[in-house]
């Protein structure tokens, strides 16, 4: 799986495209899709390159004024397409 996954260039494959590229090499067993996504996943240079940022979940925290009406907020949006009721 590793070098399947990090390549002769280094392409650093998905876990699906792993398991494609495994079983074209004549490979098989019964876990093999859920090995492949689990070490694909595992790997830190995709989770350090990666464009999706997976952060955590953290807890809204809200603001509090110390006074009433002493600070407002607003949110604009444009145009809804297709129109609501």
């Amino acid at each position: 799986m590793g070098e399947t996954h990090e390549g002769i260039c280094g392409a650093h494959q998905g876990g699906r495209k792993i398991c494609w590229l495994i079983r074209r090499y004549g490979y098989f067993w019964p876990t093999m899709m859920k090995d492949c996504i689990d070490y694909s996943k595992g790997c830190e240079a995709c989770q350090r390159h990666s464009p999706i940022q997976q952060a955590p979940s953290v807890p809204m925290n809200p603001v509090v004024k110390p006074w009433t009406f002493r600070g407002w907020a607003m949110d604009f949006i444009g145009k809804i397409y297709p129109a609501s009721s």
